[in-house]
């Protein structure tokens, strides 16, 4: 029962006579003693990644948008004899780390988020912006917050702008973010405003 096995399949259609990309991944574990336990419960620790993007023209310049879903938490009533599966998680594991960096998601166990995004493309520059939604540590929210505090996911909305411009061989690039995380950690709300500037240097420059 310490023991736990991943599996997953990733998928990519692309057609580009329409430029259109379609992606995905679904995964599960902790296994199942038999198969019996597939087919009952085959949604059992399962996460799953979906993806669009689609590229057209607007004059002389491209457009790109792209939506997509992650989804890592499973929900199920709190005092079930299986308990409630938390994705990257099992047992008296730790979860899936190198080094104790995490791995996987950046939402994190028991997240999920949901993203559209469109940018401009020029030859020399591109810029656009982007909205977010995330949701944070759902097993957490329904074992312990739930019953004391309805209502109190720690759910975060985000959304800000991006530019890059090209000059020869050099790229300098800026980002502006606003997100307002609702009872981050379950303590409280919190507003954050984050704003980056970057001069890089292409790995093939000469």
């Amino acid at each position: 029962p310490d023991d736990n096995q991943l599996a997953s399949v990733f998928a990519r259609w692309v057609f580009p006579e329409s430029g259109v990309e379609v992606y995905g991944e679904l995964a599960r574990e902790d296994h199942e003693a038999d198969w019996q336990g597939v087919i009952r419960e085959p949604d059992h620790a399962m996460a799953y990644l979906v993806g669009l993007q689609k590229v057209w023209r607007l004059g002389s310049r491209w457009v790109r948008a792209y939506a997509e879903v992650t989804h890592l938490q499973e929900l199920r009533p709190i005092d079930n004899a299986r308990g409630v599966p938390v994705f990257y998680t099992h047992g008296r594991d730790l979860g899936y780390t190198h080094e104790g960096q995490p791995l996987g998601a950046w939402i994190g166990p028991g997240g999920d988020s949901q993203t559209l995004a469109v940018d401009v493309i020029d030859e020399r520059w591109r810029i656009g912006g982007f909205i977010e939604r995330v949701r944070r540590n759902e097993w957490y929210y329904w074992t312990l917050v739930e019953p004391v505090r309805y209502h109190a996911h720690d759910a975060e909305l985000a959304f800000g702008l991006r530019h890059l411009t090209r000059f020869s061989k050099l790229e300098l690039s800026w980002e502006v973010a606003y997100a307002h995380r609702f009872n981050r950690d379950f303590l409280g709300d919190e507003r954050n405003f984050r704003a980056a500037l970057e001069l890089s240097v292409p790995l093939d420059a000469r």
